[in-house]
């Protein structure tokens, strides 16, 4: 950690004065920056490092996640190395030659740092860039509120394939800050990992990072599930009132159903707006159709209980209530998959 705030405030400082380091460098004579570095030794070994400063906020509904990251490049161009040269040479990418790399699922980015290159006397090439912004990402909430997502950070170059450009990560500058702002998520992972390369369509060399992240679930238990539960445990007293007071049946079950439905209201903006059922929503139909079952239960012991058939209605009373309770855990442990 000390090693990241060192190198992030040296750059800090170094990208600082950059825009006077850049005028009146110029490249060596007869160098051709459309050309890579040794191009007949194969593939460009290029390291990039991703570290993450923080993660603010995950997005379920637009898909997307912000961050603030620190990037770090690094690869050699011996056309570049000159034992005369100043320590560190500053040039504008438009100078030299640069592997294209951007980000494939950035959205809207703020850029912090000057657009330039660092080359040292040996020819090695360091490009340093902070970006803030919105990424794109494509969030699996079937599992909502007990998911776990890989959040992405996709670098790739937009100009050169992989026959061309071999994209790796720098261990020594790829991590996270242990203290992020990002709430209502606990990172599973100590730092960033890297995912296998993708084939694109388009042929070209992509490296992709994430971070693994899981929702925490004690605001959803709390706010939704047990509360939920007291609604449907609420409807099951009906069961317990005798059929000859259908009234006071009517009326308890009538408030169960008012205060599922104002509950339901009130989810809208806590449950993903998605075009499938999460485990969540399944919970909450389910219990839905348990309440409107003891409404109608009610309505028919009453019935039965008026048109004398007072036995049968109390026998259909005592089963329902352990039947009831019995459909609520099935369904619970169904629809929660045991995390609850």
């Amino acid at each position: 950690m000390i090693r990241y705030l060192l190198v992030f405030s040296c750059s800090l400082t170094v990208l600082a004065s950059l825009p006077a380091l850049v005028r009146g460098v110029e490249v060596p004579a007869g160098y051709d920056r459309y050309l890579r570095p040794n191009p007949e030794a194969g593939p460009t070994p290029v390291q990039v490092g991703v570290f993450v400063i923080d993660l603010i906020e995950i997005d379920d509904i637009h898909q997307s996640f912000t961050a603030n990251l620190y990037f770090d490049v690094r690869y050699s161009d011996p056309r570049l190395a000159d034992p005369n040269a100043p320590e560190v040479r500053v040039f504008a990418v438009e100078q030299i030659w640069w592997p294209n790399l951007g980000l494939v699922n950035r959205r809207n980015l703020d850029v912090l740092f000057p657009n330039v290159l660092k080359v040292d006397r040996r020819g090695n090439v360091t490009y340093n860039q902070r970006v803030y912004g919105d990424f794109s990402a494509r969030l699996s909430l079937r599992r909502f509120p007990f998911d776990s997502q890989l959040l992405p950070i996709e670098v790739a170059s937009f100009s050169l394939s992989p026959k061309e450009l071999n994209l790796t990560m720098d261990p020594d500058f790829t991590g996270r800050f242990e203290s992020l702002s990002l709430t209502g998520w606990e990172v599973l992972t100590g730092g960033i990992d890297t995912l296998p390369k993708r084939a694109e369509a388009v042929g070209l060399e992509q490296l992709t990072f994430h971070l693994n992240v899981a929702r925490r679930i004690a605001f959803y238990r709390w706010s939704i599930l047990v509360p939920l539960g007291f609604i449907v445990l609420m409807a099951w007293c009906v069961f317990w009132i005798d059929p000859q007071y259908l009234p006071t049946q009517v009326g308890l079950s009538t408030a169960s159903v008012f205060s599922l439905i104002a509950f339901r209201f009130s989810l809208r903006a806590l449950l993903p707006r998605v075009d499938y059922m999460t485990y969540l929503d399944e919970f909450v139909l389910a219990s839905t159709v348990l309440v409107f079952l003891a409404l109608g239960q009610a309505i028919l012991t009453g019935r039965l209980a008026k048109i004398g058939h007072e036995p049968l209605a109390d026998r259909i009373d005592v089963w329902s209530r352990s039947i009831y309770l019995l459909v609520f855990a099935i369904l619970t442990v169904l629809t929660l998959r045991l995390h609850f």
